[in-house]
C-alpha cells in the first residue's frame, strides 16, 4: 500500500530485456499493464499465479525460481509463519535458476531470521529501511527521489482486478 512495487519497476524494465517471464505469485491485486508497458516491461512475458493454499504458494514460488525461465519472481507470502528452512529452499532455488526473488512478508516478519542477502522494509512512499544487507550497513533509511517516477502514470496496482479491460490485461 506504500508503493513497494514501484521500487522494482526499474529492475523489471532491465530484466524485461532478457525475454524471460516475470512472475507474480499470489499478488494482492492485478498489476496495471499500461504502467508496466510505459516502463518498458513486456506484458506478454508477465505471468500471474494464484495458488489457493500455503503449500501451493511455496511450491509455485520454488518452481518459478528454480526453472530458469523467470528473470524475477515476486511472491506474496502473506502473514503465514515460514521456517528458515523453507525460506532457504527458495533462496537456493533462486540461485540455481539465476532469478531475482522478491518475497513480500508481513511487518511481523521483519525481525525474524531469514537467509536473504537483502531485507527491506517500507516505512513510507519511497522511503525504505534496510533491515539486512550482506557485507553492508544495516538499519539505514534510504529516501528515493520522486524524479524516478514516471509523471502522470498510474501506480502499478491502481485498478482492481474486476475493472481490468481487455486492453490492459496482463498475459497469464
Amino acid at each position: 500500500g506504500m508503493g513497494a512495487m514501484g521500487l522494482f519497476l526499474p529492475a523489471m524494465e532491465n530484466l524485461s530485456e532478457q525475454e524471460r517471464w516475470q512472475a507474480f505469485i499470489a499478488p494482492p491485486y492485478t498489476p496495471y499493464a499500461p504502467l508496466l508497458a510505459a516502463r518498458g516491461v513486456d506484458t506478454q512475458k508477465v505471468l500471474l499465479v494464484h495458488p489457493k493454499e500455503r503449500e501451493e504458494l511455496l511450491w509455485s514460488t520454488e518452481q518459478a525460481l528454480r526453472s530458469g525461465t523467470c528473470s524475477v519472481v515476486f511472491s506474496w507470502l502473506g502473514n503465514g509463519e515460514y521456517r528458515y528452512a523453507e525460506l532457504r529452499r527458495l533462496q537456493l532455488a533462486a540461485a540455481r535458476g539465476n532469478t531475482l526473488a522478491v518475497l513480500f512478508r508481513s511487518q511481523d516478519a521483519a525481525h525474524q531470521h531469514a537467509p536473504a542477502a537483502l531485507r527491506l522494509q517500507m516505512n513510507a512512499y519511497r522511503q525504505v529501511h534496510i533491515l539486512k544487507q550482506r557485507s553492508g550497513i544495516q538499519g539505514v533509511d534510504v529516501y528515493l527521489p520522486p524524479e524516478d517516477d514516471v509523471p502522470h502514470q498510474p501506480q502499478l496496482w491502481e485498478l482492481p482486478k474486476d475493472e481490468i479491460t481487455p486492453t490492459s490485461r496482463v498475459a497469464s
